[in-house]
């Protein structure tokens, strides 16, 4: 190499490491060893050992401008101060954010609120255990997926409007398991064991889940909703609850007190509700108003 070509190439390589290497440092995850943390800024950051804290261990607080935050918990535990403590969380953002990820596998347990993402709007939470706190999970708007929500005093899983919960188990939680907001989804999960099963809100979906042995309803759908393909078995109160315009199709609701309990108008049809009684008397099927549709189902001795 010529002593012009060597010296440009060396100036280059100067100023490339320079660069190159400040790019890097900034892309890279930054390390989350213990609490409290405090996250201002967009970017990735991971959690690099189990981790326990006396009061809320991570906080998010970015500018408006902020780029997506991630939150990797690497197969860790976040350990709060006590089921229920008030004023503690494991993850929280107090103010209005945007796309905040919370990626497991990990677990968080005992704090007054396991993730805490109240005014977040693009949230995702996936792969985690949310156990044994005060409230689980709650997300103003974005999706819980594969996740564990269990054994919270409170609510397990909140989300507001537009959300999506898929493949979530929320047993043993002392209020709703799962809750959310209009023209939301829940699929495939699981909701047993709590103070009341799924409560979904206006034109929401409830399809392939399970809402058995909860104290008081197994599922209910708001206005013009629509449950399907879904079980709802041995709770103390209504299986299915149906609002006006509902669709509720192909569905099991046995051994409640009510099976289905639709508010006209609605369509009931091909659905198995069987043994379901108040007192002395059969309840597989009550319709509260005019204009109901009954399509096909099976009811006791039928």
């Amino acid at each position: 190499m010529k002593a012009r070509q060597f010296a440009s190439f060396t100036a280059a390589t100067a100023v490339c490491l320079g660069l190159c290497l400040s790019w890097s440092t900034s892309a890279s995850a930054v390390d989350i060893s213990a609490c409290p943390f405090a996250i201002t800024a967009g970017g990735t950051y991971r959690v690099v050992n189990d981790l326990t804290a006396s009061g809320t261990c991570i906080t998010i607080t970015p500018p408006a401008s902020a780029s997506s935050i991630t939150i990797k918990l690497n197969g860790f535990t976040i350990t709060g101060p006590g089921t229920g403590t008030a004023g503690a969380s494991g993850i929280i953002a107090p103010v209005p954010t945007s796309k905040i990820n919370v990626d497991g596998p990990g677990a968080i347990v005992k704090f007054g609120a396991g993730i805490a993402l109240p005014f977040t709007e693009g949230a995702t939470v996936e792969r985690v255990n949310v156990l044994d706190n005060g409230l689980g999970i709650v997300v103003s708007q974005g999706s819980v997926s594969d996740s564990v929500v269990s054994g919270n005093q409170g609510n397990g899983v909140t989300v507001g409007d537009d959300s999506i919960v898929s493949n979530v188990t929320a047993n043993d939680n002392g209020e709703t398991g799962i809750e959310v907001g209009t023209e939301s989804t829940v699929s495939q999960s699981t909701a047993n064991s709590n103070g009341a099963g799924v409560s979904a809100g206006v034109r929401s979906l409830v399809r392939n889940t399970t809402a058995n042995d909860n104290s008081d309803f197994g599922i209910t759908i708001g206005i013009r909703g629509t449950v399907e393909q879904s079980t709802a078995n041995h709770n103390g109160e209504s299986g299915i609850i149906a609002e006006p315009g509902s669709n509720i199709k192909d569905n099991t609701a046995s051994n409640n007190s009510i099976g289905i309990l639709a508010h006209c108008p609605a369509t009931i049809q091909q659905n198995t509700a069987q043994f379901n009684f108040v007192g002395l008397g059969l309840e597989d099927i009550v319709l509260s108003g005019d204009g109901c549709t009954l399509k096909n189902n099976i009811t006791t001795g039928l």
